[in-house]
């Protein structure tokens, strides 16, 4: 475990720099559908969870996120996107879901390992998680992703949010990419910062 200072940690000039501090980190050095964290600890305020990833299938595979097991309808979340195909068309929107059928939160998009993909392109996120060691009330998440293209293959962008019902404190995170593989060189890093 190491430290990551943001600035130093106190009060300069009007300006509170808080610290972050890395949590656990990791590359896979084979194939794996999910990535389990266990264990985190409750000495921060919020989370921050990054991603740099690319899945086994020809159109990348959307991020998820699970919350200490609970495999209820207690997820909801909303994101706008942005899409371009290498033919040129192209497509936006936004979607809005209330306690997710898949039982887990929407958090991102891995890249494709598709044949016309540059060879070790990922595609990258940056989930952060609020007040998650709060007790009393749910929890809420934005995120940022992008998915790199080809000239023969799509680009994706996405943005969103969600929140998770459940009062208790956020203990353990099962990232997975959703009815797909994560592939070798996929990394990841949990930190905590507040």
């Amino acid at each position: 475990m190491h430290t990551a200072l943001l600035g130093a940690v106190g009060d300069q000039g009007g300006v509170v720099y808080l610290g972050m501090e890395v949590i656990a980190e990791g590359v896979l050095t084979g194939t794996s559908s999910n990535i389990l964290l266990t264990s985190i600890p409750q000495d921060f305020a919020n989370l921050e969870l990054l991603f740099m990833g690319k899945t086994s299938g020809g159109y990348g595979s959307t991020q998820r996120m699970q919350f200490n097991d609970d495999t209820g309808y207690s997820y909801g979340d909303g994101y706008g996107y942005f899409s371009r195909h290498y033919n040129y068309a192209s497509a936006q929107g936004f979607s809005t879901v209330y306690y997710n059928a898949g039982e887990q939160a929407r958090s991102g998009r891995f890249a494709a390992a598709g044949a016309g993909d540059p060879a070790g392109s990922m595609g990258g996120s940056k989930i952060t998680i609020y007040n998650y060691s709060q007790a009393t009330h749910g929890k809420n998440w934005t995120y940022w992703s992008g998915s790199p293209g080809a000239p023969t293959q799509s680009c994706y962008f996405s943005f969103g949010g969600g929140y998770w019902s459940g009062t208790d404190a956020i203990v353990k995170i099962d990232a997975s990419a959703w009815g797909d593989t994560m592939q070798v060189g996929t990394t990841w890093q949990l930190s905590g910062y507040g």
